[in-house]
Order: C-alpha cells, then structure tokens, then sequence
C-alpha cells in the first residue's frame, strides 16, 4: 500500500476496492515475473559474453604466439610457463 494511504486511513478502503477492481494484485505478479525472466536473461547473457571474451583472447594469445614463433623462431616463454602453449 503507499505511503499516502498511511497518513490518511479513510483512504484505505477506497484503495482496497481499486486494486481489487483493477487487479493490481495479480497485475504487479504477473510484471515481477516477467522481470524476474528478463533479469535471467540478461544474466545468462552477461555470462555467455564473459567466456566469449575468454575465448577470443585466449585466441589472441594463441595466435600471437604462433605468429611469434614463425618470425623469430622462438617461443614466448610467459604463455609457456602458464600451460597454454
């Protein structure tokens, strides 16, 4: 119930009859639903994009290696130490 509703109590039972009348009860559900899906959403894709990125840069750095070895003949010893080369 709102805050205006505290300070004047007579206007209580006149909210009561509008929320059931307009089914606010069911209605604010049925949106926290939604938000809770939508919510999910967004999570699942903050965490798909988060090993995207790991992938592409554990790609680079593959890459960057490879590219490496070829022109000058050696291996970065940084990517070796860590295993991923």
């Amino acid at each position: 119930m709102p805050d205006a509703y505290w300070d004047n109590p007579e206007l209580e039972g006149l909210y009561s009859r509008i929320a059931r009348e307009f089914e606010i009860g069911r209605r604010l559900s049925v949106v926290n639903q939604k938000l809770d899906y939508a919510h999910e959403v967004v999570k699942v894709r903050n965490e798909q994009l988060s090993g995207e990125s790991l992938a592409y840069t554990l790609a680079y750095a593959c890459t960057h290696e490879q590219v490496h070895t070829l022109t000058n003949g050696q291996t970065d010893t940084r990517l070796s130490e860590v295993g991923i080369l």
